[in-house]
């Protein structure tokens, strides 16, 4: 095996990522697992987890080939993805580090799958699609639940990432 993409829900933070859509994943910001699994102190020092870029790029040109409405958004992993703190999810709302590295969902795996990937050498890539969403509102968070079917673009997912893999050397 020399390849191997993810598949699953996030749930999105704010109004940056749209529903009814696929997310191919940039990257995702490490919870403590990712960072035991690193292989160096300098890969530790780093913030955020990558895929195989030719790899999200090939699942990207074949979303697009396809005509499926798709987008690109950097994740944050955390192992308790369900009934997330508040303060987290506004610390992730209100994200003042790096506007330009401003997480787009929250999901539970991504980073350590990543890294895992790469100590394995396998190429790895990630499609996800927004479950709910986190939405500042005041001095509150409120949790938006996606009114559709979820399991529609799962299998979406499933389809062109097979399709993707097919294609590969």
């Amino acid at each position: 095996m020399t390849h191997a993409i993810h598949i699953g829900t996030a749930g999105l933070l704010g109004s940056q990522l749209p529903y009814a859509s696929l997310i191919v994943s940039s990257g995702s910001y490490k919870d403590g697992a990712a960072f035991l699994l690193s292989s160096s102190p300098e890969e530790a020092a780093e913030q955020i987890a990558y895929p195989d870029t030719g790899l999200s790029n090939a699942i990207e040109q074949q979303l697009t080939r396809a005509g499926v409405t798709h987008a690109r958004g950097l994740g944050f992993t955390s192992p308790v993805y369900y009934f997330q703190k508040v303060g987290l999810l506004k610390a992730l709302l209100d994200f003042r580090f790096d506007p330009d590295k401003a997480p787009g969902f929250v999901e539970m795996e991504q980073a350590s799958f990543f890294i895992t990937s790469r100590l394995s050498n396998l190429k790895s890539a990630s499609i996800v699609a927004g479950s709910d969403r986190a939405v500042p509102t005041g001095d509150i968070v409120k949790q938006e639940f996606f009114d559709g079917d979820m399991d529609r673009f799962l299998a979406l997912a499933l389809r062109h990432a097979i399709l993707t893999l097919s294609e590969q050397p």
